[in-house]
């Protein structure tokens, strides 16, 4: 693969796996490095963690990723921008107490969905791939970002320094998941499924 395609799209890799918590994070590692190196010569000792726990690779290999899991789902995606994804299976679950997490504007619109669990695993996406695109993971109240149609984002938290910030996001939703993808502008999305069997 051309390492120049990737200048102008997200891959966007997708996948399911049996395996336990430990085995599944040295599969996905695995699976990781494997197309990362597609882009390049890319090893394990390549990636770094910063404080916050985020995985990257230093600017002069320009490259960037993100990769989630949720139960059996994961998902990794590659670009030569900053980026954020998150995968959330789609399941029953009791949203009584973690709709509390959202801005109160978002808890309505969710109590008022025809799906509301569909409705709160699909803005939960949408917060950890900004989360996760500004760099703070889970360390981010959510309360404090309110996401719009305009892809606009309005954020009053410690850990950031601007308060509004423009962000292109795009939500996928797979018959067993959702996925959620932020990106600083808009971008051809690549989507590959992973053949396990070949790791």
């Amino acid at each position: 693969m051309s390492t120049d395609l990737i200048s102008k799209k997200v891959y966007l890799f997708i996948g399911e796996c049996d395996s336990t918590c430990k085995t599944r994070k040295k599969l996905i590692s695995n699976i990781l490095i494997h197309h990362l190196s597609e882009f390049g010569n890319i090893k394990m000792e390549d990636i770094f963690s910063d404080c916050n726990g985020k995985k990257y690779l230093p600017s002069n290999f320009g490259k960037q990723f993100s990769v989630s899991y949720s139960g059996h789902c994961f998902c990794i995606a590659i670009s030569c921008t900053n980026v954020g994804v998150d995968i959330e299976r789609k399941r029953k679950i009791d949203i009584t107490h973690l709709i509390t997490c959202f801005h109160i504007s978002e808890q309505e619109y969710i109590k008022n969905s025809e799906l509301p669990c569909i409705q709160f695993l699909c803005f939960w996406t949408i917060k950890e791939s900004i989360s996760k695109y500004i760099g703070i993971g889970l360390n981010l109240d959510f309360s404090r970002l309110v996401y719009s149609t305009l892809n606009k984002v309005v954020l009053r938290d410690k850990w950031i320094k601007s308060d509004v910030f423009d962000c292109y996001i795009k939500t996928i939703e797979l018959s067993h998941s959702f996925i959620s993808i932020c990106l600083p502008e808009k971008s051809e999305i690549i989507l590959r499924t992973i053949d396990l069997n070949s790791f």
